[in-house]
């Protein structure tokens, strides 16, 4: 138990953290309408809504909310804004020629009755310009746009209808609220001690609702989940890569032409294996590889209890709900973010088994052989993931260096000779698996996946359809798109960072523009703070590694965009998850200082906006088997 005046202390800011929940769940769930749209489209496209507020003169990006629409998902769920601001409401159904199909869409926000626009009351929508044709048929309100920029507009305001609640219908959920906050704080009081027990906890929650959400989910209603469920299904019955353009793997391959059983990712051959241990069951294979990434994170959450510095570890992963949402569903992203955390641990930990490995001298015991074919073993692996996470070994490799200048490490004829037999385990499992693949497909594969990406793509991403023919959002630098352009109009950073911070789904659920905002705000408080403290007391070693730390993220980041510019706009917060891993590196270095100051108050904030978006828009928003 904490001391009397450690108590009145916990007591005060329990008290402070109880009152931001109830602000924060009147501001982002019972001030914000929540949309949910039946929309058909033809073709992959933009669909926005736009308002005006009685202060606002001109159309801004700002006060919109996008969807990504697909042609072969029909739901879509976001939250838009509060309701009672909107002046002027603007529906643009489609920024690229594709015919779309309105069948339904609800609004509804706490304190007004719902709002359906669909059959009779799509005769209140007034055309403004941009439309070809639009027609009203038994499947809804069937739209042709004319041009990029089509404009619907409906009477909202005019929709509006209060509904009577009584003061105690609103003041009980946020009464209820804060007293079981206040509880749970109190019944927490134990975890709340040097030894970051509440780490651990906050883990097990991010368990329960990650279960919950591979639980409730429809198949493929996550990006790709259907391809990355073939590409694990082939991997139940073989032990070998397939041949490139192979009979049996066909229906592996994307509208891009590329099968992810060519990536050189050994995360499906793993996510295979554990579905065909439970093959027995009566649960569809999708579900039991959704398994398989619950299990990981379960792994992760019972090293976080056996271990101190894995807890301190395991803090950058609970402050988005994008990473969380790896683990919900079918991907070879979870599986990368695991090996990332054991590896993290290895090299940061002094009580790891590879940081053992690096101390000799009198005394000192013999490290075992089955410790170097482990680590080794552990690197190899860190070297068959997504490519992006490469980035990470870099990171390694320069933070082995800042360890070596500050005596963190010290080298000698013997610790060299012990990272050299990890190196060669680690190179010769890499070796092995990849020269499998030479094996099958020879020393011209690549050639080989040209040829398959000719064979098996969609007209618009395949490399034969000439460039001003295939979709706007390839090579963007060759047709003459600027990066300025790319940022400012495109908006890449923008999106980039909403999908790293809760969208759910194909981007097709997302949260509100307040929830974003806010995330953006406490994130750049968290950055500030976090260099700040590193400062004042992280002396040279701390201002070191945090510059080091940032440096390789910027370089991710920057890759990331020339990426999105030459070869494919895909602004996907997932491809930044390394990142996590040097949070966690450089978290565990200054845990002495940095847990002692503010820092932990704006993990607690961005964890509990996570936990928000999670509950109240993912499981809420997320397309369920009807």
């Amino acid at each position: 138990m904490l001391a009397v005046t450690e108590r009145k202390t916990y007591l005060f800011r329990l008290v402070l953290f109880a009152l931001a929940c109830v602000f924060l769940y009147h501001l982002l769930v019972e001030r914000q309408a929540s949309v949910l749209m039946e929309v058909h489209t033809t073709a992959p496209t933009k669909f926005k809504m736009y308002w005006l507020t009685d202060k606002d003169g001109i159309w801004s990006e700002n006060n919109a909310r996008k969807v990504y629409l697909r042609p072969g998902n029909s739901f879509y769920t976001f939250k838009l804004t509060d309701l009672a601001n909107i002046a002027v409401f603007r529906i643009d159904p489609s920024e690229e020629k594709a015919q779309v199909t309105i069948r339904a869409i609800t609004i509804t926000q706490n304190g007004y009755a719902p709002i359906r626009i669909e059959g009779d009351a799509f005769s209140r929508i007034t055309l403004e310009g941009g439309i070809e044709s639009v027609r009203f048929a038994d499947e809804g309100l069937i739209i042709s746009p004319a041009t990029h920029d089509p404009q619907l507009f409906f009477d909202l305001p005019g929709s509006l209808h209060k509904t009577a609640v009584l003061w105690s219908g609103d003041f009980l959920p946020l009464a209820a609220l804060f007293v079981f906050v206040l509880f749970a704080g109190l019944a927490l009081e134990r975890f709340v001690n040097d030894r970051n027990t509440l780490i651990p906890a906050c883990l097990a929650v991010v368990l329960t609702v990650i279960t919950a959400m591979a639980a409730i989910s429809s198949f493929s209603a996550h990006p790709d989940e259907e391809m990355h469920v073939r590409a694990g299904d082939y991997f139940q019955h073989h032990f070998l890569p397939p041949p490139v353009g192979a009979e049996e793997i066909k229906n592996t391959y994307s509208v891009y032409g590329v099968s992810r059983l060519h990536s050189g990712e050994i995360a499906y051959f793993f996510i295979g294996k554990f579905a065909r241990a439970f093959q027995a069951l009566a649960v569809p294979s999708f579900m039991v590889q959704r398994y398989f990434n619950i299990a990981l994170w379960s792994v992760l959450l019972l090293l976080a209890f056996s271990y101190r510095d894995f807890r301190l570890l395991m803090v950058p992963l609970l402050l988005s709900p994008q990473i969380w949402y790896m683990f919900s569903y079918v991907n070879s992203e979870a599986f990368a973010v695991f090996i990332m955390m054991l590896t993290a641990y290895q090299v940061a930990s002094p009580r790891s088994t590879w940081n053992r490995l690096l101390e000799v001298g009198p005394g000192i015991p013999r490290p075992k052989w089955y410790a170097f074919i482990g680590v080794g073993i552990l690197f190899g692996l860190m070297l068959l993931v997504k490519k992006n996470f490469y980035f990470f070994l870099v990171f390694l490799a320069l933070y082995f260096l800042w360890r070596l200048v500050f005596a963190h490490t010290k080298l000698s004829r013997q610790v060299v000779y012990r990272i050299t037999v990890v190196l060669l385990i680690g190179a010769s499992l890499f070796a092995g698996v990849r020269g499998a693949d030479e094996y099958i497909n020879g020393f011209k594969k690549s050639e080989q996946l040209l040829q398959a990406r000719h064979q098996f793509a969609k007209e618009l991403w395949n490399p034969g359809t000439p460039l001003e023919k295939r979709h706007a959002h390839l090579q963007m630098r060759d047709r003459g798109t600027s990066l300025k352009r790319l940022l400012m109009v495109d908006n890449w950073w923008t999106k980039s960072f909403l999908s790293a911070f809760g969208m759910y789904g194909f981007t097709s659920v997302s949260g509100s523009g307040t929830y974003y905002a806010l995330i953006q705000y406490v994130g750049l408080l968290f950055l500030l703070v976090l260099s700040a403290t590193v400062l004042l007391h992280g002396g040279l070693e701390g201002v070191s590694l945090w510059a080091l730390t940032l440096a390789c993220a910027g370089a991710l980041i920057g890759i990331a965009l020339y990426h999105a510019w030459t070869v494919d706009f895909q602004p996907q917060g997932r491809y930044f998850l390394p990142i996590v891993g040097m949070f966690s590196v450089f978290f565990l270095h200054g845990q002495q200082y940095l847990f002692r100051s503010l820092l932990p108050l704006f993990c607690a904030g961005l964890f509990l906006l996570s936990l928000y978006s999670f509950i109240f828009v993912g499981l809420t928003g997320i397309p369920k088997p009807l």
